[in-house]
């Protein structure tokens, strides 16, 4: 397997935006550090005392995570991924208080719903977003799933239309692209799924994916500082790997 080298940053932050379950009770472990309960804002609850409550992180199938990178006074933040829910990442993003007008590049592992839908949010709180949005061209094959037992059910399909109309700059790469001069790699997008069709023909002939190209996606950095919150040991490199259920 080639190696790929980069460049080291100065520190590296990885933040869950959104995730299939959330626990009040965890620690802080290593370098992963809990969100502050104290700093989550506050809802009115009728029922308790005091009438208020902490308006908590929402747990959903899917996943989202806001890559921080900083290298010579440089900030750049990577979204990656977005959700389930048109509303649920940016809602997570504000109960920890991140503004999605400082993301700067948005990259999607591929084409399921439960990874993209959420850029309908990101829409509503940018109005026009002027982003650029990194995928790999199979994003947008269709995709079915087959559970044993059930009728095989076709998944939703990100648009094409949806993302190009909002303002997005859509950048179709299939080998890897590096971002920070060579500091980060976006590695890994590509097929994806539980067997799929071209939209690019009129074909309804269903094929399932090799197993090959159910490889996955992936954000790499490399830290040389130990001083960033959720970075790892100096000189080791941090990925993150999307593998879709």
């Amino acid at each position: 397997m080639e190696t790929i080298p980069l460049v080291p940053v100065d520190s590296l932050t990885i933040t869950t935006l959104v995730d299939n379950t959330t626990d009040l009770l965890l620690l802080d472990e290593g370098p992963a550090k809990r969100h502050p309960s104290a700093r989550y804002p506050k809802v009115a609850a009728r029922f308790l005392q005091g009438g208020l409550t902490a308006d908590l992180l929402r747990a959903e199938h899917g996943f989202s995570c806001l890559v921080t990178i900083e290298k010579a006074g440089r900030t750049t933040r990577i979204l990656f991924d977005a959700g389930v829910t048109p509303d649920g990442l940016v809602e997570n993003m504000r109960r920890m208080e991140i503004s999605p007008r400082d993301i700067d590049i948005i990259v999607l592992s591929h084409g399921h719903w439960d990874h993209t839908t959420g850029m309908d949010g990101i829409v509503a709180e940018l109005r026009s977003p002027n982003l650029p949005v990194l995928i790999h061209p199979d994003f947008w094959s269709r995709r079915r799933i087959a559970i044993p037992g059930r009728d095989p059910m076709e998944l939703p399909s990100t648009s094409r239309g949806g993302l190009e109309g909002a303002g997005f700059e859509v950048i179709e790469q299939q080998q890897p692209s590096f971002l920070l001069d060579g500091s980060a790699d976006i590695d890994g997008l590509g097929r994806y799924g539980f067997g799929g069709c071209d939209p690019r023909t009129r074909s309804v002939h269903w094929t399932p994916d090799p197993p090959a190209e159910h490889a996955p996606r992936c954000v790499s950095a490399r830290s040389s500082a130990a001083h960033s919150r959720r970075s790892p040991a100096p000189g080791l490199r941090a990925r993150i790997l999307v593998l879709c259920s």
